[in-house]
């Protein structure tokens, strides 16, 4: 009885050592492969933070000639943004897991603002319009940063496919009556819209104005 204890116990003792030896061969290409992306990443952001640092020294010196305009103010908020998302890059890959989503009170009017108004000087700097209708004082739950992200993405994108000397409109208001949302609202002239199936976009809506195609992207909170 005793010699079958130790059979199976002699047996279960070069199971266990089998498959660890054996799964640490398996996991070690991934092992390897993470630890080079987070070098990759950690190396990647000290070097734009070179050409950042350059863009930044030259606006101020611009500024100290000419003075500060809009132009300058929108390429240090640029170079802001940029070195923020750097810096929160490096740190994601140094984390073996994503902090929880704190939801909070933002100001979502003053965040959308905020956002776009970096770029009112590109789009007319481009010959298109640019529009805001943006409702005071509307509070959602949310992540400022996220909240700010989303905004810059989408007004971004709206700039980058307008039709030469088309217009970019943002817009934000509160909807409901029981229940208010606040509904954001980042369009952008296109005449070729038209020829475009919509149907594979998300949360895309089309609004025909003859004889051009205005898209709209709509996001609730």
């Amino acid at each position: 009885m005793s010699l079958c204890i130790l059979l199976s116990l002699f047996g279960f003792i070069f199971f266990v050592v089998i498959v660890s030896a054996l799964s640490g061969i398996v996991i070690r290409p991934f092992i390897r492969n993470y630890e080079k992306q987070r070098r990759f990443i950690t190396n990647a952001g000290h070097e734009l933070k070179t050409p950042l640092a350059i863009i930044s020294a030259n606006t101020e010196l611009q500024e100290l000639m000419t003075g500060e305009n809009e132009w300058t103010k929108s390429t240090n908020d640029q170079v802001a943004r940029l070195t923020t998302l750097i810096n929160s890059l490096v740190a994601l890959s140094r984390l073996e897991e994503h902090p929880d989503i704190v939801l909070q009170d933002v100001d979502f009017s003053y965040v959308t603002e905020d956002a776009a108004e970096d770029f009112k000087g590109p789009v007319v700097r481009d010959g298109k319009s640019f529009l805001m209708d943006i409702s005071p004082d509307i509070h959602v739950k949310a992540e400022e940063k996220s909240l700010f992200e989303l905004v810059t993405l989408l007004v971004d994108n709206a700039n980058k496919y307008c039709d030469p000397e088309g217009t970019v409109t943002v817009r934000l208001r509160q909807v409901g009556r029981t229940r208010k949302r606040a509904r954001l609202e980042v369009s952008n002239t296109y005449k070729d819209g038209k020829a475009v199936d919509y149907s594979k976009f998300l949360n895309a809506s089309i609004v025909s104005k003859n004889p051009i195609i205005t898209r709209k992207i709509k996001v609730s909170v």
